[in-house]
């Protein structure tokens, strides 16, 4: 006996796809605004992550030198 073999095929996506808000599934837009609020939180931290490194590496003090460590207290309040 023989067979019938349907052969469904599909082109291969070699772009990015982009999909809008009536595309998402609900479950995924529930997400948008989690993610949202978790890139603005990256954001603020690299930035005061990247000023207390700055500020780390302009303000030096000598390790057990209290009159270094006493004066550089004094400039920061």
């Amino acid at each position: 006996p023989s067979q019938t073999v349907t052969l469904v095929t599909q082109p291969v996506v070699t772009k990015e796809t982009t999909i809008s808000k009536v595309e998402m599934p609900s479950s995924l837009l529930l997400e948008v605004p989690a993610l949202a609020d978790f890139n603005r939180a990256w954001t603020e931290l690299t930035d005061w992550l990247s000023l207390l490194d700055r500020v780390i590496k302009s303000q030096r003090v000598m390790v057990g030198d209290l009159e270094d460590i006493n004066e550089m207290i004094i400039k920061q309040k």
